[in-house]
C-alpha cells in the first residue's frame, strides 16, 4: 500500500495524507482532523499567514 492511499487502522480510524500548503511536505493526519489547508510547522503557518518576517533584536521585548 502506498503513502498516498487511504490507510486503515483498526478498521475505524483512518489516516489520509495532506500536503503542507507553504512547502507540500507530506502530512499524515486522521481524516476527521483533515482541513482543506494544513502545515506542517508553525514556521509554515507563520509564513502563510504574514509571509516572510524578518525580525530584529529591537522588535523584540522580554516580559518580566
Amino acid at each position: 500500500m502506498s503513502a498516498s492511499e487511504l490507510l486503515t487502522i483498526g478498521g475505524t480510524m483512518k489516516l489520509v495524507e495532506k500536503k503542507c500548503a507553504t512547502c507540500g511536505s507530506p502530512i499524515y493526519v486522521y481524516e476527521n482532523y483533515a482541513r482543506e489547508e494544513m502545515y506542517c510547522t508553525l514556521h509554515c503557518m507563520e509564513r502563510a499567514t504574514f509571509g516572510t518576517v524578518s525580525r530584529g533584536l529591537e522588535q523584540l521585548k522580554t516580559v518580566c
